[in-house]
């Protein structure tokens, strides 16, 4: 059984995704997200960043369709969002380690994020590459400045490529209210 922690995390995860605001997941969401990136980081149709980006959207949209569209019609709703990742973690919990089917997608989640988080490829997360990444979720600047202060956890103003897969992790598995990880999409109400 998901927590009340993860339920809140989950759902406001299936909300930014939600682009279209239509209550389920498509193609057409993980594509109008990618492009308000694009938008807000100021890439030109044709860069490699923009080409890179559409790639691990690409990525995420198919290892999502593939694990959670239960009934396969092309969609992921609500409920198939929230059975998926009861189930992973129930089976991550039994056999004591992350699940084939949550670690695809922890990865393909990582991957995604460092690539369209690392907006100059240097390994290493600032305020503002964060900042914009929320943006594109529907996030405003000062809670992405909030958020970013508590997953910055030695305080060195970034976050590093070993600190950015902790904080997947964390998000994903921890049911810590105070995991920093929590808030890796933004700010939850419940912690």
């Amino acid at each position: 059984m998901l927590t009340s922690l993860q339920v809140e995390k989950f759902t406001k995860q299936f909300r930014q995704l939600d682009a279209d605001k239509n209550g389920e997941l498509g193609r057409d969401d993980f594509e109008a997200l990618v492009n308000r990136l694009r938008e807000d980081r100021g890439w030109a149709p044709d860069s490699p960043r923009y080409a890179k980006a559409r790639e691990c959207y690409e990525a995420l949209w198919e290892a999502l369709k593939r694990r959670c569209d239960l009934d396969d019609n092309g969609t992921v709703s609500p409920a198939e969002w929230l059975a998926f990742h009861q189930d992973a973690l129930y089976d991550s919990q039994e056999i004591l380690f992350i699940s084939p089917q949550y670690e695809e997608l922890v990865d393909v989640m990582t991957n995604f994020v460092r690539e369209t988080l690392d907006d100059d490829g240097d390994g290493e997360i600032r305020v503002a590459e964060y900042e914009a990444f929320l943006k594109a979720y529907g996030v405003d600047g000062q809670e992405a400045k909030d958020c970013f202060a508590g997953l910055d956890r030695n305080g060195d103003g970034v976050i590093s490529e070993m600190e950015l897969l902790d904080l997947v992790l964390e998000y994903y598995c921890s049911e810590d209210p105070k995991a920093p990880g929590n808030h890796f999409f933004g700010i939850l109400s419940s912690s």
